[in-house]
């Protein structure tokens, strides 16, 4: 028995010697170890400016860069996804603290065209966020009243005094929530667009005190009857589709417009198209550029209804020249819209064009650029 415990306490002293033997061992190659990783610490640095030199950018830099990654302002970016800057924040946390403190990444969003996954209530959520990161800076909207996306730009309406150009999307100008949305003053609004898919019975007026700013318009035939803009102060004004009846009134009282694009559509389509006989010619004094797309209506009457004095660029679809389709009536009609120009044209656009390119060089040569195409 005493032969047995002097064997145990032999061994028991034998293995306690071999731990702590171990322990030492340990204990060494842990300062080696703490030894060898502050050691390689600059080196990893060096290697990681090599490898990821934009994190050695200063902010100023960074934020920069992060404006380059999205849509030119005022053009919109998404809510989320790629291209919005929330997409930015997700990144790493230096890059999340520079996006958030970047106004300017928040200054345009488009609410319009949402991703599949990402339900109203959560588009909602970030559109709250949305606002207060941009202050103080002016915004650019893209939204529509489809379905409850109205709710969604409804969130932006304490902000209005900001808004400096808003595309909206309409399916019915009756409902009050976009009326209600449109009224009163939007001190910095320069560009308006505007498309509606049912005309309102009951117009409404933009008051010229209410958007001071307001210089370029865009609106189709419902958005026409829809809307009533102070036109005096308008500089460029796109109206697309709509009936060429409809183009008259409003052309009437934007004397100061430098631009204008049209897309006319037959106006026997719609009964109640206004002819307006009594205009035999629309003068537009200041206009310097005027563009007409290519599904225009070819009839010749509406282009030589306008009196352009100070025209310098014409873009058109050979189409409306006139009828029948030769060469001396494209050419005839386009030198009786000429003869009321101060000046030749800098620059002459055919769109679909069936007669050569010589025709209309040998036939205008004081125009220096003629585009057949």
């Amino acid at each position: 028995m005493l032969d047995s415990l002097e064997s145990d306490r032999a061994f028991v002293a034998k293995v306690d010697a071999q731990i702590f033997d171990l322990e030492a061992q340990i204990s060494a190659l842990r300062i080696t170890i703490s030894e060898l990783s502050a050691a390689k610490g600059p080196a990893e640095q060096r290697l990681d400016a090599y490898k990821y030199p934009v994190l050695t950018l200063p902010n100023e830099i960074i934020a920069e860069i992060f404006l380059q990654y999205l849509p030119p302002y005022p053009d919109a970016p998404p809510l989320v996804g790629l291209h919005s800057p929330v997409h930015l924040t997700h990144i790493c946390g230096q890059w999340r603290e520079i996006a958030l403190t970047t106004p300017t990444l928040w200054s345009a969003v488009d609410l319009a065209h949402l991703k599949r996954r990402l339900s109203v209530k959560g588009a909602i959520w970030f559109a709250e966020m949305w606002w207060p990161r941009s202050t103080p800076y002016p915004l650019s909207i893209h939204a529509n009243d489809y379905y409850d996306y109205f709710s969604i730009f409804s969130t932006a309406l304490p902000h209005r005094a900001r808004w400096q150009h808003l595309t909206l999307d309409l399916n019915l100008m009756n409902d009050a929530d976009v009326r209600n949305a449109l009224e009163g003053p939007m001190p910095l609004l320069r560009t308006l667009k505007i498309l509606v898919r049912a005309a309102s019975s009951s117009p409404l007026t933009l008051q010229s005190e209410d958007v001071p700013l307001l210089h370029s318009a865009t609106l189709d035939d419902a958005g026409i009857r829809s809307f009533v803009l102070p036109s005096a102060q308008l500089t460029s004004l796109t109206l697309k589709p709509v009936h060429s009846g409809r183009c008259v009134p409003i052309l009437l009282q934007t004397t100061y417009l430098v631009s204008l694009t049209m897309d006319l559509i037959f106006p026997y389509l719609d009964g109640d198209v206004p002819e307006n006989p009594s205009v035999t010619e629309l003068t537009l004094p200041r206009l310097e550029r005027l563009v007409f797309l290519p599904t225009s209506d070819p009839d010749t009457k509406f282009l030589l209804l306008l009196d352009t004095p100070t025209l310098r660029c014409l873009t058109l679809p050979e189409s409306m020249l006139g009828w029948p389709s030769s060469e001396s009536t494209y050419i005839g009609t386009l030198k009786a819209f000429m003869s009321k120009c101060r000046s030749p044209l800098e620059e002459l656009r055919i769109f679909m064009p069936t007669i050569p390119e010589h025709a209309y060089r040998d036939a205008f040569p004081l125009i220096p650029s003629i585009v057949h195409s």
